[in-house]
């Protein structure tokens, strides 16, 4: 199974790190400063804090929501904020509190504090993140993953009408290396890649999907993958795999396109479809 990965996460990954790069060479936080005394850096924030935010944002951004948000486990995403946003904090305080022999309600309402300070870190890292992940699933992703029609062209070489013997063999010939190579596990599959396999242009595998098969590429590769997916659970692989981690091995990259896929091929979302199965 192949783990590739594309240019979309290589350029996202890029623009996080220059983003916390410019983040931490700009903020004014004096960071040779006592860490834990307020009174010493009266206009900054605490460089724990701003250190901290990062991990409260991505845990939140790549496990909270794609994990539990996003199947509507409402149970388990409270929880999950508890354990990023709530839990780790108390317990920070709590040893505070132990260490300075001062009560936790001063510890938990102090300028330093995570859930209430002058600078509300966890609700900002809750906001930011919420923003970021719903930003990228609904706009950036299901922007790359729309459907487009090629633009055929007329006249000679033109690949815009194929023959029914020639579209029976191609899509023949399609299907069994579908079935055998698996390639639509490899989550960075392209048109291109597909059609160096099946051995002919790019434009004529285009006009065979969108014209013969009245299909997008994205649409024949996704409905693949959930048969996959689907084929996987009947062996059992949800004992020990959440709808996620499935997910990814079937080959899908983002859970606004698996949502999407899985609707279009079976009329309801997996979480619906699996209750219907109990």
């Amino acid at each position: 199974m192949s783990y590739a990965i594309s240019k979309y996460q290589k350029t996202e990954w890029g623009l996080h790190l220059l983003f916390w790069v410019f983040i931490f060479t700009a903020v004014n936080v004096s960071w040779q400063q006592n860490w834990f005394d307020p009174s010493i850096r009266t206009n900054t924030p605490a460089p724990l804090a701003v250190l901290i935010f990062p991990f409260l944002f991505y845990a939140h951004a790549y496990w909270a929501i794609p994990t539990h948000l996003a199947n509507q486990k409402w149970l388990s995403y409270g929880f999950s904020l508890l354990l990023i946003f709530v839990g780790p904090e108390l317990l920070r305080l709590s040893y505070y509190a132990l260490a300075l022999n001062r009560p936790l309600e001063t510890e938990l309402f102090s300028r330093d504090s995570f859930l209430f300070g002058s600078l509300n870190i966890a609700w900002i890292a809750f906001i930011f993140s919420l923003v970021y992940r719903l930003f990228i699933d609904k706009v950036v992703v299901a922007h790359a993953e729309k459907p487009t029609t090629p633009k055929v062209e007329q006249g000679i070489g033109s690949t815009s009408v194929l023959s029914e013997k020639e579209s029976q063999k191609l899509m023949d010939a399609l299907a069994l290396l579908m079935n055998e190579k698996q390639l639509f596990l490899n989550s960075d599959l392209k048109l291109g890649t597909l059609s160096d396999h099946i051995g002919i242009p790019e434009k004529k595998l285009s006009t065979l999907l969108n014209h013969n098969m009245s299909t997008s590429f994205s649409d024949y590769v996704n409905g693949y993958r959930v048969d996959y997916f689907l084929k996987e659970i009947d062996k059992g692989k949800l004992d020990h795999l959440s709808i996620s981690g499935l997910m990814n091995e079937c080959g899908f990259s983002s859970k606004a396109t698996f949502y999407r896929a899985f609707k279009k091929v079976k009329g309801c979302t997996p979480t619906e479809w699996l209750k219907s199965q109990q």
